[in-house]
């Protein structure tokens, strides 16, 4: 038995990479641990070398759907005694030297989820997990985790944050999770004031419809829209 220190870089934050460790570190019997820091994903296991090989061959034969791995070594460290195997707190000790993971649209699960009348995220115009929505566009530093995005004054209910906790879960570690219950709320400007807790998209098509510009602020920038249909309103666009 030796310790192995594996270190994996590319699209591997933001992705899902962690629980994804976890659960095939759970299912093969390993015990160790798995991180983000500013230069990628770092493995550590004690095992055989043919079962730590294997281990790692297996991650690399079945990535999540949006890594992409740019580079990966294992090697032997110092040797450690584990009882489990755990997802440990990120940290920022090294120089950055990884890939951003772009915005990415919605998934195929999001999206059956969406148009469910009977799940919770019925309709909710806001709904991601770890295989799809805003990455770039959000992110502030590294590594990518929720503090560290545009989401962190977002506050999660109870239910999102249980799903967001559970490594066997979709959205686990799923930055930009949210639901009706704690979602992102829409906002009105008007000339320099804010309404908060805005709903009223009526109130948008009216303006719209008098030939107003509303400048509609997305993901990664601002949109400008009119009515297409009045000459005078696409003109002053």
């Amino acid at each position: 038995m030796q310790t192995f220190h594996i270190h994996i870089q590319g699209i591997v934050q933001g992705v899902g990479f962690r629980p994804f460790v976890y659960q095939i570190a759970l299912q093969q019997g390993l015990k160790g641990w798995v991180n983000n820091t500013n230069d990628g994903v770092h493995i550590q296991i004690t095992e055989t070398e043919e079962r730590a090989q294997f281990f790692l061959d297996y991650l690399l034969a079945h990535l999540p759907t949006l890594a992409v791995v740019t580079h990966c070594q294992m090697e032997i460290t110092t040797f450690q005694e584990y009882t489990a195997f755990d997802i440990v707190e990120s940290t920022e000790a090294t120089k950055p030297k990884l890939l951003v993971t772009p915005d990415v649209a919605l998934c195929k699960d999001c999206k059956a989820e969406l148009h469910d009348t009977h799940n919770r995220r019925y309709h909710y115009p806001f709904i991601t997990c770890t295989n799809c929505g805003p990455r770039y566009s959000i992110i502030q530093k590294l590594p990518y985790d929720r503090p560290h995005t545009t989401m962190y004054p977002f506050h999660m209910c109870p239910t999102c944050q249980k799903e967001y906790n559970n490594p066997m879960e979709r959205r686990h570690f799923s930055q930009t999770n949210s639901c009706p219950e704690c979602k992102v709320e829409m906002q009105l400007c008007i000339d320099g004031s804010i309404v908060e807790n805005f709903e009223d998209l009526n109130f948008i098509i009216n303006q719209w419809q008098a030939g107003k510009i509303i400048a509609i602020k997305g993901i990664g920038g601002y949109l400008l829209t009119c009515d297409a249909t009045q000459f005078q309103a696409v003109e002053t666009l």
